[in-house]
This record gives structure tokens, C-alpha cells and sequence, in this order.
């Protein structure tokens, strides 16, 4: 949450990470103004070279939406091994996508995670139909077996689609 927290940009993600804290227990429950902005942030949205969209993820509970309601079964799931950081989707070519494009998603998860300050970082990839989220698990949390890995530099987005 720390690490969500360091990479809010707005109040709309502010008020979905204390959401997410309320729920879980940590933080009284929200008002109702904080519960209408918190629904309202979106994954965020980039074009990777060849033009398709790559959707990151904000928080742990719009990581789950956006991997679990809004990805395609043959998107392209990416995330940082073994730390804290957002779901990315590279959507509409699966497997096939472009070298570049996965390259490019690849740089995404690393930049929106703990690793970002790091020269490169161990990104896992699969497609979305591999994904599972156990029962009871929390929000952010899913399990994989079947996927690739990569090393990838941390690329910082020049700017979100709106």
C-alpha cells in the first residue's frame, strides 16, 4: 500500500487506496464523496509502439478489475517478480503481440512498481487466462503457472490517453 501510495498522482487515487485501507480494516469507513471518486479512477491507458493499448492498473482493488473484468482472456498480463506493483495489459494481440510492444509493457510494470528506481527488473508475463485469484484472497493478489520472464528497464510513460 506504501508503494500505491507513493505513486498516486491525484486525490482520485488517494481516495481509492483509503478505500481499499477502510476495507480491510485499517481506516474508518469512507464518506460518500470518497467512495464516488474512488469508482471513478480507471486503469491508466498508453499507446505501445505498433498503436495497441497498454492499461496499468492504479491500486490493488483496480488491479483486480482491470485483470479480471476489463482484459480480454488473450491479453497480455504483465507484473514485477516478487514485488509490490500494478497489473499491466497489453490488449488485442496476445502472444503475437510485437517484441516491442511486449518490451514496451514489460517497461510499464516496472516503472509502476517497487523496482522502478532500479536498473531493470524481473518482469513475469502471461496470457490473462492463466491468471486465478484464490478464494479469500486480497485485492491485488492472483496466482500463475504458466508464463514467461523477462529483464526490463523501468520506462517512464511520456503521457496517459485520456
Amino acid at each position: 500500500m506504501l508503494d500505491e501510495l507513493s505513486r498516486a498522482e491525484n486525490d482520485r487515487e488517494i481516495a481509492a487506496i483509503r478505500r481499499e485501507l477502510a476495507q480491510e480494516g485499517y481506516l474508518k469507513r469512507q464518506t460518500g464523496r470518497d467512495k464516488k471518486q474512488a469508482a471513478e479512477a480507471g486503469p491508466r491507458e498508453y499507446r505501445a509502439p505498433s498503436g495497441l493499448r497498454v492499461l496499468v492498473g492504479r491500486n490493488n482493488a483496480g488491479n483486480d478489475k482491470l485483470s479480471f473484468r476489463i482484459a480480454g482472456k488473450d491479453d497480455l498480463w504483465f507484473h514485477a517478480q516478487k514485488m509490490p506493483g500494478s497489473h499491466v495489459v497489453l490488449c488485442g494481440a496476445g502472444l503475437d503481440a510485437p517484441d516491442a510492444d511486449i518490451e514496451f509493457a514489460a517497461g510499464l510494470a516496472a516503472w509502476f512498481s517497487a523496482g522502478r528506481d532500479a536498473t531493470t527488473v524481473e518482469i513475469d508475463y502471461t496470457p490473462v487466462r492463466e491468471l486465478r485469484k484464490p478464494a479469500g484472497a486480497r485485492p491485488g493478489f492472483v496466482i500463475y503457472h504458466t508464463y514467461y520472464s523477462m529483464s526490463a528497464r523501468p520506462l517512464q510513460p511520456q503521457e496517459e490517453i485520456a
